[in-house]
């Protein structure tokens, strides 16, 4: 299934603990609009085992507790903004990738007329890790009002990636989580 909006502008919100969209099987597409969820608990977007979200472009967004993308399977991101973060859980791959923000290959090409997939939260991390999930952002901006990137059994390689927390942990790693930080990334705290 492939979600896009007309030129006006596409929208799928609903108010319920449950995800806006379950994909149990086959795979998701988002191309631009926007799918939220106004509860402050659940996902917007739920992924099972068997199943694949691609995201490259629009908005995805969950309440201020709730995630944007909650995964057991794949999911695939190149553009577009997530409010609400990213959990990844039982073996889940997720990919985010864009364009240098930075500028790091010394190219002509301006830094400001890169897209970078964002991923802005509240109370909960930007990307929550969890149980043999593997997680890469490249060029990704993270921003969270808590702890920004979490690892708590699972594998995070964050490459060229700029990662901020306003009253939290820039990272955190726990249990038997790991992060790999690599490549002109910025980890920040601004507390």
């Amino acid at each position: 299934m492939t979600v896009s909006s007309s030129a006006a502008g596409g929208e799928i919100v609903t108010s319920g603990d449950q995800p806006v969209f379950s994909v149990d099987g086959g795979s998701l597409t988002l191309e631009s609009g926007k799918i939220a969820s106004t509860s402050d608990y659940g996902a917007a977007v739920g992924v099972s085992e068997a199943a694949s979200f691609y995201m490259h472009g629009g908005e995805v967004s969950a309440g201020d507790e709730g995630f944007a993308v909650m995964t057991y399977g794949t999911f695939r991101m190149d553009g577009g903004t997530l409010g609400g973060g990213i959990y990844a859980d039982q073996g889940a791959e997720v990919t985010v990738t864009g364009a240098s923000p930075w500028n790091t290959n010394s190219s002509s090409e301006s830094s400001l007329d890169v897209t970078v997939p964002t991923i802005h939260t509240v109370d909960n991390p930007g990307v929550l890790v969890d149980s043999g999930a593997s997680v890469t952002l490249s060029h990704v901006d993270v921003y969270s009002e808590s702890t920004a990137v979490l690892s708590q059994g699972g594998d995070l390689i964050l490459d060229n990636t700029r990662v901020v927390s306003a009253h939290g942990d820039g990272i955190e790693a726990r249990e038997d989580g790991s992060v790999l930080v690599q490549n002109a990334s910025y980890i920040g705290a601004l507390d």
